[in-house]
């Protein structure tokens, strides 16, 4: 045959050393301040009812206005809606 001088009477198979799980992977790369901070400019702002600025946060994440998530939007609710 070609190349084959001996077939092995017997064939030892081990499990492999590690297993990848599945998904994307691992981002081996480190990304740069610069990098982070040109990703952070090119975020779409919104406006923040909590603290009326256009912000990248919204009146539910507010840190000016923190009273509406400890009374469970009720009051916010009763009032935008006229009640």
């Amino acid at each position: 045959m070609l190349g084959i001088r001996s077939i092995p009477d017997e064939i030892n198979i081990h499990p492999p050393a590690s297993i990848r799980t599945k998904g994307s992977g691992t981002k081996k790369r480190m990304v740069s301040a610069i990098e982070k901070a040109v990703a952070a400019t090119k975020k779409k702002t919104r406006m923040c009812t909590g603290c009326n600025q256009y912000v990248n946060h919204n009146w539910r994440t507010c840190k000016m206005n923190n009273s509406n998530a400890k009374l469970g939007n009720v009051n916010r609710l009763m009032t935008i809606s006229g009640i």
